[in-house]
């Protein structure tokens, strides 16, 4: 998908089981010099994370679970919110091409098909003198699971979309061409085509919906996202609201 040299997935390292591949990644890039690219995988994840404090639900050979190491210094942390939406567009094209059309972004980093939710990126940011020195960016896919913990309000896997049987490892090195030639963009300075590609995939983008915020339940319309990565909500009335992670929810019918 590049012509230019592999960054990653340059170099994998397989882990039987690991409490977050996350958590494992920071310890081994701590400890010692990993090249940018770095990828860690494990079949079995104990004690993945989500974003704020939430979990990620897996069993033995049944999801995606890996982290990479980058190391973004080119890009400032107030524009951090790009290499979400890179990491978001590689993952929302390669599910687009090889499970369905109905894969969409759900904002800020979950991967849905339909209004079913299929994955998410956790991406942790080492800052330094004003400067991004490393970042940790976890995936966690669904592939073959076909029962749920029942706390989960909307999960759905590959495996139930497609009736289809996935090997982890086979869909991590597919993946691997998408990842890079978005970072490889990102890199290039294409922030326009990140931006543009990932609210063409938005859930919701430019589309009149229900939404529950602080104040309560309202109709209103994705408008976009700024620079920080807050989401740009304007209400019936005619306000315009920013959001954080974790200050509007989506109510689906």
């Amino acid at each position: 998908m590049t012509s230019e040299p592999l960054i990653i997935g340059n170099k994998l390292l397989e882990v039987e089981s690991c409490t977050s591949t996350n958590d494992l990644l920071r310890e081994t890039v701590e400890k010692s010099f990993q090249a940018e690219g770095y990828v860690l995988f494990t079949s079995y994840q104990t004690a993945g994370r989500g974003q704020i404090g939430t979990k990620w639900h897996s069993y033995p050979g049944d999801s995606l679970t890996f982290s990479l190491w980058l190391q973004p210094k080119f890009l400032h942390p107030a524009r951090q919110f790009l290499l979400n939406m890179a990491i978001s567009n590689a993952l929302m094209q390669f599910m687009q091409q090889q499970v369905s059309e109905k894969s969409q972004i759900k904002w800020p980093n979950d991967l849905y098909i339909g209004n079913k939710k299929s994955g998410g990126i956790l991406i942790e940011n080492m800052i330094t003198q004003h400067q991004i020195s490393g970042s940790i960016v976890g995936i966690g896919i669904n592939l073959n699971q076909t029962s749920f913990p029942p706390e989960l309000p909307n999960p759905v896997s590959w495996k139930q979309v497609t009736g289809l049987s996935y090997s982890p490892k086979t869909v991590l090195t597919q993946l691997f061409p998408y990842l890079d030639a978005w970072y490889h963009l990102l890199r290039s300075g294409a922030e326009q085509k990140i931006k543009s590609f990932y609210l063409q995939y938005l859930l919701g983008y430019n589309t009149l919906q229900s939404f529950e915020d602080k104040t309560g339940k309202f109709q209103g319309i994705i408008q976009g996202i700024d620079e920080a990565g807050r989401l740009i909500i304007a209400k019936e009335s005619g306000e315009a609201c920013v959001y954080q992670i974790k200050e509007i929810r989506v109510m689906f019918e």
